[in-house]
């Protein structure tokens, strides 16, 4: 058994498709074919069902790809520890961010670690909490942002930010003059909500459940100026950090309070527990964790000196 076989193998799982595993390997199409014909024959299974228009594994394929995932993903730390070794200081860093989290907190951070690492480059994937949790889970991402609550056992975190989430409605609704709304004050109303990949997506249909109702959600979006432009012009209301209010420039819009419950916007940064970390990667958690001071996970974490 070779370790390409196992890598061929996992990217025509991915692939669905042997043609299309040949093309991001750069690699013709006969020569996977014969090396995954010959780790069936090797291991005496039949890993994939070639029968349907798509390639899928078998019951025999997904127990073996369950195996080689860890296989091939110790064998690749093996050559980044090594490199790093040798390379101390460089790499590159892929850090998920939830859109509003880049967009408050990560300019001048990533910046000012630019200057004290240059040679360590950093892409950010700007994507809900969820999915920054499975690229950090299965090794797609290095590190990432999450809100919490997290999978228990799965990551490492540091918490930074604990801002509450405030609700935002046109400012002539019924609501508009209240200084405190009760999420049961809300089941008639429709709400304009983050997509179902963000984090804040469920924490907020969490609380609309223990206040006895299922919100009616009219629209999804990833972006809060959508947001308050929508509830501006009177189609719903939506939910946004206290911090994020503040940068509403909208007069028909009106910053209500929230309780019962009192929900937040609980942000940590996340890596993998108990796997690899780069050395580039653990500099950068060290750098931000820097940054992040006591001040910062505060409710007022804009006055601290990340935000001077």
């Amino acid at each position: 058994m070779e370790i390409n076989q196992l890598i061929y193998f996992l990217e025509v799982a991915k692939q669905k498709s042997f043609t299309g595993a040949a093309k991001t390997l750069y690699v013709s199409q006969p020569a996977i074919s014969k090396m995954i014909q010959m780790l069936e024959d090797e291991l005496g299974v039949v890993l994939f069902d070639r029968t349907s228009r798509h390639v899928q594994l078998t019951d025999y394929g997904v127990t073996v790809q369950n195996q080689v995932q860890k296989l091939v993903q110790n064998f690749q730390d093996i050559h980044t520890e090594l490199n790093e070794v040798t390379q101390l200081e460089k790499g590159v860093i892929l850090i998920g961010i939830p859109p509003m989290v880049g967009e408050m907190f990560f300019p001048r951070i990533i910046g000012l670690f630019h200057q004290q690492y240059p040679n360590i480059k950093i892409k950010l994937l700007e994507v809900g909490s969820k999915k920054v949790e499975e690229g950090v889970e299965d090794g797609s991402l290095d590190v990432g942002v999450a809100v919490l609550p997290i999978k228990a056992n799965t990551f490492e975190s540091y918490e930074f930010v604990k801002n509450p989430i405030m609700l935002i409605v046109e400012s002539k609704h019924r609501l508009a003059g209240r200084e405190v709304v009760k999420f049961s004050d809300l089941k008639d109303e429709s709400f304009i909500l983050y997509r179902q990949d963000f984090g804040l997506h469920q924490i907020i249909n969490n609380a609309c459940n223990l206040a006895g109702f299922e919100p009616d959600i009219v629209c999804e979006t990833s972006q809060w100026d959508f947001m308050a432009k929508i509830v501006a012009d009177g189609l719903g209301v939506a939910f946004l950090p206290q911090r994020v209010c503040q940068e509403i420039r909208n007069s028909n819009v009106t910053v209500v309070a929230l309780d019962s419950p009192q929900i937040y916007w609980h942000l940590a940064l996340i890596w993998r527990q108990n796997a690899y970390v780069s050395q580039a990667s653990q500099k950068w958690i060290s750098f931000a964790k820097s940054q992040f001071t006591e001040t910062t996970v505060s409710q007022d974490f804009w006055t601290s000196a990340v935000f001077p």
